[in-house]
């Protein structure tokens, strides 16, 4: 029985010491530390600058109509509801205008000459139209890039958004014409940047 008890112990012992310590926490090597992940500066993007013609048409008040901001080519049409050739002309500047809201690279802004805002309003609103309308009397009109009040109405006068003039003169000759004006504007700018890489290219050379 002792020989027995003898083996029995023994061999507890003997399990007992081969039993695995438990797992300790070890902190890792120096040269295997990560690293904080480092956080990316995020630089607020400057907005692009607006043009001339709608910055200053922000500062005008609009009696009806909102003003497309990106438009590439903007008409001041000089017109009123007491003049016949104004309103002679309308239906058809009308129809061409929704051809424009739709293609949106160009603007036609009614300066009207009614005698009050709510007379320019109720006229650009009798062709159902949502061009936008100022009183030609609202302030600021006269520091339009580009506008001049006109000898006579109906009048147009065509500018690009920095308030170039293009061209000027009878509405249902000029305004016809916008898509032509908007293409050349097209062209023009993509020669400009293409140069402009050229010779940012040249310098780096």
């Amino acid at each position: 029985m002792k020989t027995i008890r003898t083996l029995a112990l023994a061999l507890g012992f003997l399990v007992l010491g081969n039993q695995v310590a438990p797992a300790q926490d070890i902190a890792p090597a120096a040269d295997e530390q990560t690293e904080a992940p480092v956080k990316k500066s995020r630089k607020k993007k400057k907005k692009a600058k607006a043009a001339a013609v709608p910055a200053a048409l922000k500062k005008v008040k609009r009696v009806s109509g909102r003003v497309n901001q990106k438009a590439l080519l903007y008409i001041y049409l000089q017109s009123a509801s007491w003049c016949g050739p104004c309103k002679k002309a309308m239906p058809e500047i009308v129809e061409i205008y929704k051809e424009m809201r739709k293609d949106k690279r160009a603007e036609i802004v009614l300066v009207g000459w009614d005698n009050t805002p709510e007379e320019v309003k109720a006229y650009i609103e009798s062709y159902k139209c949502k061009m936008p309308a100022v009183s030609k009397d609202a302030r600021n009109v006269d520091k339009l890039p580009g506008f001049a009040v006109a000898g006579g109405i109906p009048d147009a006068i065509m500018v690009d958004a920095n308030g170039n003039v293009i061209k000027k003169g009878y509405p249902t000759y000029i305004i016809p014409t916008w898509k032509a004006e908007v293409e050349r504007l097209e062209k023009a700018a993509k020669e400009a940047e293409a140069a402009e890489a050229e010779k940012t290219e040249a310098t780096e050379e």
